[in-house]
């Protein structure tokens, strides 16, 4: 039996097009790049709400897509509203 060894992962993300063996231009300096253009992190949490709560808030979800013509998930809905409470933001 022939015992493979770990596979080329170079070759396979350049496509084996010889154009991605070309030197990659530098990006132009014309805009510099602001940390204020990447979204904040995220993190996971974990809450517990009341029933009545959670069901306003689904329903609210179902009115503002209706109103918006877009969706509109529930993180959105209880994002802003924290804004609000913790920042003031409207």
């Amino acid at each position: 039996m022939k015992v493979r060894g770990k596979p080329n992962v170079d070759a396979f993300l350049d496509g084996g097009n010889e154009a991605a063996k070309a030197p990659v231009a530098a990006p132009s300096k014309s805009k510099p790049v602001q940390a204020a253009d990447e979204p904040p992190k995220r993190t996971k949490k974990l809450f517990e709400l009341p029933e009545a709560m959670i069901a306003d808030l689904e329903q609210r979800c179902v009115d503002e897509r209706r109103q918006l013509g877009r969706r509109v998930t529930q993180t959105e809905i209880v994002e802003r509203a924290l804004g609000t409470y913790l920042y003031g933001k409207a």
